[in-house]
């Protein structure tokens, strides 16, 4: 399944913090205050489980590839 939500949650990279990743709690602070965004989220999970959901969820961000100065 692929889930394009960059219409919906805020890119952290536009927080000029490219060289950290989801684990990192300044960007999940970043993207869980976007308004909605525990929403999104539970209803994606909620959806996983299902007969014909998907094996795999994934959330990247638009940010570079990791070849910033």
């Amino acid at each position: 399944m692929i889930e394009d939500v960059r219409d919906r949650l805020r890119d952290p990279a536009a927080a000029r913090i490219l060289d950290l990743n989801g684990l990192d709690p300044r960007v999940q602070d970043i993207v869980l205050k976007t308004p909605g965004a525990r929403e999104l989220l539970a209803n994606l999970a909620d959806y996983a489980p299902l007969p014909a959901g998907p094996r795999r969820i994934a959330i990247g961000c638009a940010g570079d590839s990791g070849t910033h100065p």
